[in-house]
């Protein structure tokens, strides 16, 4: 009988085989940070240098911590690469635990429909950027 050829080649995966340890977890929040800070201040000269009202500052507060929601949870998806949602929500989760907070004391701890908009965006911003780092096709 003829041999068949064995196929002895590895099939290439992360470096951590998918799954992320606590240094990754520290950077991804740290990106995450930096991200938020960028947008933030750049909102912050855009109000400065334009006369805006308070609903103005409120939207592009809201894009800036969403962003960063959305980075952290793509960060998150594209490190685990399995569980979009599951893994975007677990890497935004300290921001948007962060970023309620201090909404809620910057309102005297009384919520408010804003909040419960702004909890909504930040967790759907999250989610949806862990679904997209998993959904993407990545280059071989």
């Amino acid at each position: 009988m003829p041999k068949t050829k064995v196929n002895t080649q590895r099939k290439k995966t992360n470096a951590n085989n998918g799954n992320a340890d606590l240094t990754d977890y520290i950077k991804i929040q740290l990106i995450s940070l930096a991200v938020y800070a960028a947008v933030f201040i750049f909102a912050c000269v855009i109000c400065l240098t334009f006369d805006t009202n308070n609903n103005l500052d409120f939207y592009i507060s809201l894009s800036a911590v969403a962003a960063a929601s959305f980075i952290s949870g793509y960060l998150g998806g594209n490190k685990t690469r399995k569980n979009g949602i599951v893994s975007g929500l677990i890497y935004s989760l300290p921001s948007n635990v962060i970023v309620i907070f201090v909404s809620l004391a910057s309102s005297a701890f009384k919520a408010d429909f804003r909040l419960l908009i702004t909890a909504l965006i930040l967790i759907a911003a999250g989610v949806v950027g862990g679904i997209t780092a998993v959904n993407k096709r990545h280059r071989r």
